[in-house]
């Protein structure tokens, strides 16, 4: 089985960087880029083609659903997580609305993002 490839977009370079090393210790997981805002985002998940991309919902010039919703408009297949520093039920809401697979809180990624992105990937993006 080929390892899942992943995503990753936040702002926060050591928020990042922390997601990264935590998922490079899994060998079913290959982070394949890390890059810091939505657009980069975009163009980079449709010239990558990830399985799955783990995206800040917070980040300056464009955020994680603008992004989330033109991944969407593209017709890209990859799942996409959303993480928010925020744990408010409504953040959940608006993840999914901008069409979100998953949506998980900063807090509970030490713990919650592997599995969410082997299910994510195991059930695709939202593409089509």
């Amino acid at each position: 089985m080929d390892a899942i490839r992943v995503l990753i977009v936040d702002d926060d370079e050591h928020f990042a960087a922390s997601l990264e090393a935590a998922l490079t210790t899994d060998r079913r997981v290959d982070v394949v880029e890390s890059v810091r805002d939505g657009a980069e985002a975009v163009e980079r998940c449709a010239e990558m083609q990830p399985d799955v991309v783990a995206m800040d919902i917070h980040m300056p010039a464009m955020d994680g659903l603008e992004a989330t919703r033109r991944i969407r408009e593209q017709k890209l297949s990859a799942a996409v997580i959303l993480i928010s520093g925020s744990m408010f039920d409504d953040a959940r809401d608006v993840a999914y609305e901008a069409g979100a697979d998953g949506y998980l809180t900063k807090a509970q990624c030490a713990r919650e993002l592997l599995p969410a992105i082997l299910e994510a990937a195991e059930s695709g993006g939202r593409s089509g």
